[in-house]
């Protein structure tokens, strides 16, 4: 462990955006150059056993002298599950430690996880099971209408902020209403005047495709993960005895276990982790689109000039 006295705080730099638009490849890149340390902020890379469906950096490159510091890549161990709060409290620490000697790189695609460590986590209480499960029951007995309508009688304000179709922020609002007994749309208006700034130096870059160039790249990197053994890594979890394991079902794992189950054929597997991914890159556009503060590069070589420009304004100001 290395251990700085520097006076100044450095860059916090999140780069971000939707899945295989090249941040893990340029993060590297920008790692050597600005001697940075990369923070891992990608929930699947998270996992000991996950590495060709998790398209994670390879030990080779993670060995590479000089070497960049690398945290929360390979950093549990299937079955545990690492949640949001869980992971912003490892990584402050981390931060605290690494922003007084290096720069350090943020990258991922999970925009929660992302959000929790730069903006904290809501002060809520985990729901009780049976309240999860009251919740779901309705949900199945009598449909989603009736479940948004719901809502709408405990708590309209949050209600019009969220659309009647999905399903996972009705569930998890609704739920949370009956845990605290009070408003979501109260709780996230007191969290929002009381909660506190990361107090680094932030600069936010984002890359982006466009959906012609985006959906060739998730062809040629779905066939590389096949050939490279996606199917055999998956059994290799099967025979752990993790087919259980909520991580099983990220896109890769989820379409190769039905392969392995025969309920899909090799074609049918390629073309349904495609589709998936793409749908997963358009949400995840959708949710870092909301921010502001992104600067948005194109992810090509002109782009990377870019982001490089970016990065030389924001960490020669002296921070």
């Amino acid at each position: 462990m290395h251990i700085c006295q520097a006076k100044k705080t450095h860059t916090l730099v999140f780069l971000v955006g939707p899945t295989a638009t090249g941040k893990t490849k340029l993060s590297l890149e920008l790692a050597k150059k600005w001697s940075a340390s990369i923070l891992n902020c990608d929930t699947i890379q998270m996992y000991k056993g996950l590495d060709i469906g998790s398209a994670k950096p390879s030990i080779k490159e993670r060995t590479k002298k000089p070497p960049p510091f690398y945290y929360f890549f390979d950093m549990w161990q299937p079955p545990f599950v690492c949640t949001a709060g869980l992971f912003r409290k490892e990584a402050l620490t981390i931060l605290k430690r690494e922003l007084a000697c290096r720069p350090v790189i943020a990258v991922g695609g999970s925009g929660f996880y992302i959000q929790a460590l730069e903006q904290g986590m809501l002060p809520v209480k985990e729901v009780p099971t049976v309240l999860q499960k009251l919740v779901r029951e309705t949900h199945k007995k009598k449909g989603l209408p009736y479940l948004y309508q719901w809502l709408v009688d405990l708590d309209p304000m949050y209600a019009k902020k969220i659309s009647a179709k999905d399903s996972y922020r009705i569930f998890r609002a609704i739920c949370l209403i009956l845990s605290e007994k009070k408003n979501l749309s109260i709780i996230q208006t007191n969290f929002e005047r009381n909660k506190k700034k990361l107090p680094y130096p932030i600069l936010k870059i984002g890359l982006y495709l466009s959906k012609s160039d985006l959906l060739d790249k998730v062809h040629i990197r779905t066939r590389a993960m096949l050939e490279q053994g996606l199917v055999a890594e998956t059994q290799s979890l099967l025979n752990k005895g993790l087919r259980a394991w909520p991580v099983m079902k990220s896109i890769g794992y989820k379409e190769s276990v039905l392969f392995l189950n025969k309920q899909i054929t090799k074609d049918e597997l390629h073309d349904r982790i495609v589709r998936r991914t793409m749908r997963l890159a358009k949400k995840q556009m959708v949710w870092f689109k909301r921010d502001p503060n992104i600067h948005w590069c194109l992810s090509n070589e002109t782009g990377f000039h870019q982001v490089n420009h970016l990065m030389q304004a924001h960490l020669n100001k002296g921070h």
